[in-house]
């Protein structure tokens, strides 16, 4: 989660720590979800979030996150969202369309709900 906080820190200027979410907390989910992500608390700009780190990074599909996330989001009565050291053109897009909140630490900061968008985007000279 260093990597969340210095992204975060390098592009809003928010120092912010995410910590773990309390397994009492967690204990009302399916076993199928709490062993699909690792869980963390985050404020950001006065806004209780909570990060889902993707456990098998490779094998994902964005429909099941959009079915999991809904669950969390009603379960966990905060904003959710997704984690993920790398996300394909393909499912990025698809992320977005659906308006899933996610961060791809020094790639792609999405949360539609606190209304931010900041794609890394570099030209070549």
């Amino acid at each position: 989660m260093q990597k969340i906080s210095t992204y975060i820190h390098d592009v809003l200027g928010y120092n912010t720590q995410p910590q773990p979410t309390a397994k009492s907390r967690l204990g009302r989910l399916p076993l199928f979800i709490t062993e699909a992500y690792n869980f963390y608390d985050l404020t950001l700009f006065n806004r209780d979030l909570i990060l889902a780190e993707i456990k098998d990074k490779e094998n994902f599909s964005v429909l099941q996150i959009e079915k999991q996330f809904a669950q969390l989001k009603q379960t966990l009565e905060k904003k959710i969202v997704l984690v993920a050291d790398s996300v394909t053109s393909f499912n990025r897009k698809r992320l977005i369309e659906k308006g899933i909140n996610f961060i791809v630490p020094g790639k792609h900061l999405f949360l539609p709900d606190l209304l931010i968008d900041l794609p890394e985007n570099y030209s070549n000279p």
